[in-house]
């Protein structure tokens, strides 16, 4: 078996971000006949989605409501609609910064988490499920201590002193989170090999929740071009 050390990097799952982003992105037509579908799902995000503010949560149902009898009548749903996209941004803008961060983050679909590091991860526990105990724990040793000479390398930097601005401390908690999460369903792994009792789910869960922050950071660094930027380049190449 040849594990890969580290390597380089959907949809929303709401309703209402779906319908908004499909709406945005590729317009009403695309929703095609299962258009009131997705309406539907874009109500029940409205009535369990407590990050959306109250009264903004009325109007955008309001907005929902015309929409969907403008369509029903065959009439012009357009001022409707782009009430409801401005609204939703509205509310999207009026969130705290960090929520909105992890909101994307959980919201990351499965290509979206694609590195060597992940893709080995798999690899790595069925081998272990095969009995290739040695090998994986090789491996296990080789990850933490890249995760490691690459952090502490990152916070040596000394452009990570210069840039102190509300995405670079956001990115560098996110940062943290991630990397300890990894650390963390690293040392879980290594248990179940000690322990003989490889405890699959419980791993992949620890190491995506590490893996959904690492990723997002990613996005952080595109919008605000920092220095948490240079531990995700030497992350994921």
């Amino acid at each position: 078996m040849n594990l890969n050390l580290i390597g380089s990097p959907n949809p929303i799952s709401h309703g209402l971000d779906a319908l908004v982003s499909e709406l945005e992105t590729s317009g009403l037509c695309s929703l095609g006949l299962s258009w009131q579908n997705w309406f539907q799902r874009a109500v029940e995000q409205l009535e369990t989605d407590d990050s959306i503010d109250a009264r903004l949560t009325d109007e955008l149902a309001e907005s929902l409501a015309e929409a969907e009898e403008a369509i029903a009548d065959g009439c012009d749903s357009g001022p409707a609609l782009r009430r409801l996209i401005s609204l939703y941004h509205r509310n999207q803008e009026s969130k705290p910064l960090e929520l909105r961060w992890r909101e994307k983050a959980a919201s990351l679909g499965t290509i979206q988490l694609e590195s060597r590091t992940w893709e080995d991860l798999h690899k790595a526990l069925d081998a272990s499920a095969a009995g290739r105990l040695a090998v994986v724990s090789r491996w296990i040793d080789k990850v933490e201590e890249t995760f490691l000479a690459i952090w502490e390398g990152y916070e040596r930097s000394d452009v990570l002193q210069e840039e102190i601005t509300l995405e670079s401390v956001l990115g560098h908690r996110l940062l943290r989170e991630g990397v300890e999460g990894w650390l963390e369903a690293l040392a879980s792994f290594r248990e179940s090999l000690d322990n003989f009792n490889l405890k699959r789910t419980a791993i992949l869960t620890q190491a995506e929740a590490a893996q959904r922050l690492l990723m997002v950071v990613q996005v952080i660094e595109q919008e605000a071009q920092d220095s948490v930027g240079r531990f995700i380049a030497a992350w994921s190449n």
